[in-house]
């Protein structure tokens, strides 16, 4: 906790580049739409939040794409469900990727068939012949995965989703013990995955719009 803290402290402390305009820090962005700026940076690191980086430092934002994005994704309706988000398909045409997704996850939104640049924070799903075999989570989805290739765990097509870091643990889970994946069970049939909280699987996968149908 004292190293975010002194992350987000150091984040502060930088001034916006003139080539950027007019935008705000971190710190101005989160106090801005009213999320606590740990939240709102690492829902940059996965990929969802608008914002600009310069050389590696940033994150800044701008007020008026900020608040379209906020008004868009984070107001809920009535009922509580989030509004969807639309993710772009990243897809190589010189990789052996299958163009579809198994059919046991087909359903779920922002799933994004991973190339070797998908470098965001999320839950992957490795395949073969069609069916999940392993659920997994990181920071970085593409460097995680370099860990896989040559290990005793067979597949031929990775999917995964983008999910803010500090809520991977919840959703990896949930995964695991609705799909139930080979290499997930232990050979005494425990099923390895990080502990469930007071909201069941199903609810915590409805939070991320990434409900299995």
């Amino acid at each position: 906790m004292a190293d975010d803290r002194n992350r987000l402290v150091h984040i502060e402390g930088i001034a916006s580049p003139g080539i950027l305009g007019v935008a705000i820090n971190l710190m101005e962005a989160a106090e801005y739409i009213g999320l606590d700026a740990e939240k709102l940076l690492g829902l940059c690191q996965s990929g969802h939040a608008p914002h600009y980086r310069l050389d590696g430092k940033g994150p800044w934002f701008k007020k008026q794409e900020l608040s379209r994005w906020a008004k868009e994704t984070l107001v809920q309706h009535w009922e509580g469900s989030p509004l969807p988000t639309a993710m772009p398909v990243l897809f190589h045409a010189e990789t052996k990727q299958p163009r579809q997704p198994p059919k046991e996850i087909a359903s779920v939104k922002s799933l994004i068939s991973v190339a070797s640049e998908a470098g965001f924070s999320g839950v992957y799903f490795l395949c073969h012949e069609g069916v999940v075999v392993y659920v997994g989570q990181s920071v970085c989805v593409a460097g995680r995965l370099a860990a896989h290739f040559g290990s005793n765990k067979l597949f031929d097509a990775v999917w995964a989703i983008p999910i803010p870091k500090q809520d991977l643990d919840r959703v990896e889970g949930a995964f695991i013990r609705i799909l139930r994946p080979t290499y997930n069970i232990s050979e005494n049939g425990r099923i390895n995955a990080p502990s469930q909280n007071s909201v069941n699987d199903n609810e915590t996968l409805a939070m991320f719009d990434t409900t299995i149908k």
